[in-house]
């Protein structure tokens, strides 16, 4: 054929159009399983930007469904013609296009996804269990379509159970993504990301969700007052706004009269005689070996001689060193020294002949009753030392509670949440807290953690790896996005998805939750919205009309 003749069929293929399909995004131009890396890679053939990181697509070939996540948007190799033509007058002489955002064959914009679930394509009634777990394990053809998901594909992908709700909404769609509450709780969760970005608020959906649910009992150590009837930072409502009956606040300082009479706070103190070494231990975390041994010495003879000293601090005070051959008086100089800022607490009392419990015994009494706890650290919410004193002074009892009473039925479940977790969980310091033990031996016991934290590049390996589920929102530092996505498959790609999240936007992936998801979160401040999720002040016919459908046969039989 002549040299024009070619030039003329170039010039006819160049201008074929195929028909622009409603939803399509492009076709599948490469895909590979791995290992290393797993990756379909999508043409598109609309604009790139009409796409972001994290958002869902569908590859669909004639029996298979691919369900996937964008994670990575780019143009292909430098294009050296895109160069050249870049910031001259020649730009409008590139082959128009009718579809918008490709500019002639030479230019088109790539979209990385990560498979997430492999679905036939058969109806939801159709579909069997085996096959809604299906990971990537083959590739769709050549020129498959990628489109949007529609509503029937996310039913199917995000199964639902008898505590299923949702905090959100799928990224870019007003789709619900359900999360199982009862599989939530069962093992240690964590809510992970940067200063500022509204942890505070997504926890506290979540805890109003575990409530609602009633399949566990909470105790917040609260430093700055969000969690009880009304967020003392941003005036939003705590979790006691929306059950107050299942809430007990204890509150450290004296109490506001008018401020208690409104949320039920009672005023937190305790008892010296109860303070071990451990808890002094956990609270100061400087103290050297020797100084600890010291400490141990102490306790230990005060045990065997309860008359001499009213409790551990004063057999600190008033011991003497030369009358003990194992005290070095150096060292217990140096004791001294740290627990001097204890007795600036006055929450701090001494029982003499009082037979009222102190916060500690009525916090087990209140949760045997049914209640969540938030402490409240009131005047003190900016002294990290005494957040770590009190949170694991309450937590090593409730470990000990726990593990003794293995058959006790009437210990509820209960998750310790806890933030500035990393305070208590980094190398060196875990093993002066009780946090680590309970996050790896007391989910047979029913008792577990929530970690919220914006350093989790500090927990230690062995704890984090124990969180089950994790739901992280925006963040910044390096180290803390490498630490989240470790447990991720094909880790890499997700940094450039969490590094990229806004405001409100969280990524949650765990058992307790079909597949790693990102979501738009529901707006706290929406009171009227929130409590119809909850099912708090339902109106009379929707209470009837469930009395109806309700089998009363059993409430006769109760």
């Amino acid at each position: 054929m002549s040299e024009k003749g070619n030039k003329e069929i170039e010039i006819e293929l160049e201008n074929l159009e195929k028909p622009v399909q409603i939803g399509k995004i492009g076709e599948v131009c490469y895909a590979d399983t791995g290992p290393p890396d797993s990756v379909i890679t999508l043409k598109i053939q609309h604009r790139p930007d009409s796409l972001r990181l994290g958002q869902p697509l569908v590859i669909e070939t004639d029996n298979l469904i691919y369900y996937t996540l964008i994670n990575r948007l780019y143009f292909s190799t430098r294009n050296s013609i895109a160069e050249r033509f870049a910031n001259s007058p020649f730009i409008d002489l590139l082959p128009p296009s009718q579809i918008e955002g490709v500019r002639g064959k030479e230019f088109y914009g790539l979209a990385d996804l990560s498979c997430l679930r492999i679905l036939p394509k058969k109806s939801l009634e159709e579909i069997e269990f085996q096959e809604l777990i299906r990971g990537f394990d083959t590739i769709p053809p050549i020129f498959s379509n990628g489109r949007e998901v529609t509503k029937e594909e996310i039913d199917l992908i995000y199964k639902t159970s008898e505590y299923s709700d949702s905090i959100g909404t799928l990224r870019g769609f007003e789709h619900e993504v359900p999360i199982d509450f009862a599989q939530l709780v069962k093992k240690p969760y964590g809510l992970f990301g940067r200063t500022g970005i509204g942890k505070s608020i997504l926890n506290k959906i979540i805890c109003l969700f575990i409530l609602k649910h009633q399949i566990s009992q909470l105790i917040l150590f609260d430093m700055q007052g969000e969690y009880g009837l009304v967020s003392r930072a941003d005036k939003t409502k705590g979790l006691a706004w929306y059950y107050r009956e299942k809430i007990q606040i204890y509150r450290l300082g004296e109490l506001d009269k008018k401020r208690t009479t409104t949320d039920g706070a009672e005023q937190f103190f305790i008892y010296k005689d109860s303070i071990t070494s451990g808890d002094i231990i956990a609270s100061t975390q400087t103290l050297n070996e020797p100084s600890i041994n010291v400490l141990m010495y102490i306790e230990g003879y005060i045990k065997n001689n309860p008359e001499e000293f009213k409790d551990l601090f004063d057999a600190i005070d008033k011991i003497d060193a030369g009358e003990h051959n194992q005290i070095n008086s150096f060292s217990l100089g140096a004791l001294r020294n740290r627990i001097i800022r204890f007795k600036r607490y006055d929450f701090l009392k001494e029982r003499g002949e009082s037979k009222r419990e102190d916060s500690l015994e009525n916090i087990f009494i209140r949760l045997l009753e049914g209640k969540s706890i938030v402490v409240d650290f009131g005047k003190y919410g900016t002294n990290t030392h005494l957040y770590m004193f009190i949170a694991n002074m309450i937590t090593r009892r409730l470990y000990n509670m726990y593990s003794q009473k293995e058959d006790d039925t009437k210990l509820p479940p209960l998750i310790v949440v806890v933030e500035e977790a990393h305070k208590f969980l980094k190398s060196g310091v875990i093993q002066h807290t009780i946090f680590g033990r309970i996050a790896r031996e007391m989910r047979k016991f029913q008792l577990t953690l929530a970690f919220v934290d914006q350093r989790p590049s500090q927990i230690d390996e062995e704890v984090y790896s124990q969180i089950a589920n994790t739901f992280v929102m925006h963040m910044i530092d390096d180290k803390d996005i490498k630490r989240v996505v470790k447990t991720f498959p094909d880790s890499k790609k997700w940094r450039g998805i969490i590094s990229g999240l806004q405001k409100k936007q969280c990524l949650i992936r765990g058992d307790a939750v079909a597949v790693p998801t990102i979501i738009d979160v529901f707006d706290y401040k929406n009171e009227k919205e929130l409590k119809e999720k909850l099912g708090i002040g339902k109106p009379l016919a929707e209470t009837l009309k469930a009395l109806e459908k309700a089998d009363l046969t059993k409430l006769e039989e109760n």
